[in-house]
């Protein structure tokens, strides 16, 4: 027998309607006060009976959703739940291979139950509300939790002055996560120049920059840590600013010898000034 949820293709626990999944999201949601159903809206209502008492207060009754479109949750809304940025739970469905590199759902991510969702931002994916309790999802936010990049995903994760940003604490105030950005940071501090600290990048809701400059909309960007998913993710970087001709500086852990000289001449190409 199959789980009763229109969309859901897994088997029924056993004595069961739903499967272990679902199971589990339903014993945790609250009844209806009006009906005894199980999807809660308003802290009071189900689905159908909040419609039906916002028609009767002369409000909007129908939505136009499809079927069980309401049990389902954006990265943000699922992120929330977890104490994780949005971004941080695409990470997720990507290395899962439920998102492409392009953040556009796969035939797996459609298995699992995501739907397309259009809005004038453009298309994004809502997933299952069981999808939460899915073992493999499980074990792949303990992964990124228990990694090196917890702190940039993770929403709980800011640091003592409220920047989200990280622990070390540069000479201008921003609070950074590495050594090697505290250096960069102080340096460009220390040459007067006007810069702020992981920025989304323009036309990205996802991607952001390690340091951006206003006087020339300058990007720096650099590049320690090596492996997945830090790989893909530069290169989906770099071809964003190749793409749309943003003027990119690129340091490895090697230019940290030489970070005087290498952002000096960098900077000078693009045309900067720099003081001291």
């Amino acid at each position: 027998m199959r789980c009763i949820e229109d969309w859901c293709k897994e088997d029924a626990a056993k004595n069961q309607s739903f499967c272990a999944d679902h199971a589990k999201v339903r014993e945790r949601i609250k009844p209806c006060r009006t009906c005894g159903g199980p999807l809660v809206v308003d802290g009071r209502n189900c689905k159908s009976c909040y419609r039906k008492a916002k028609a009767a207060a002369g409000g909007t009754s129908i939505s136009t959703k499809a079927p069980g479109a309401d049990d389902r949750l954006s990265a943000t809304q699922i992120g929330t739940q977890l104490g994780l940025k949005g971004y941080g739970v695409n990470e997720v469905f990507v290395e899962l291979g439920w998102l492409d590199d392009d953040r556009n759902v796969t035939a797996l991510g459609t298995r699992m139950g995501a739907v397309i969702k259009t809005s004038k931002r453009g298309d994004f994916a809502l997933w299952p509300v069981a999808i939460i309790e899915n073992k493999f999802f499980k074990a792949a936010v303990k992964r990124l939790t228990e990694g090196e990049r917890a702190p940039e995903l993770m929403k709980d994760a800011a640091s003592g002055a409220g920047s989200g940003a990280g622990s070390h604490v540069a000479d201008d105030g921003h609070y950074v996560r590495s050594k090697a950005a505290l250096r960069i940071d102080n340096w460009l501090y220390s040459r007067g120049l006007l810069h702020a600290y992981e920025r989304l990048i323009p036309g990205q809701d996802e991607l952001k920059c390690d340091f951006h400059l206003p006087a020339g909309n300058i990007f720096i960007e650099f590049w320690g840590l090596t492996g997945e998913p830090f790989a893909t993710r530069k290169k989906r970087k770099q071809a964003f600013y190749a793409d749309h001709g943003l003027r990119l500086i690129e340091l490895e852990p090697q230019h940290l010898k030489t970070l005087d000289e290498t952002l000096s001449q960098a900077l000078r190409r693009f045309g900067v000034k720099l003081a001291g």
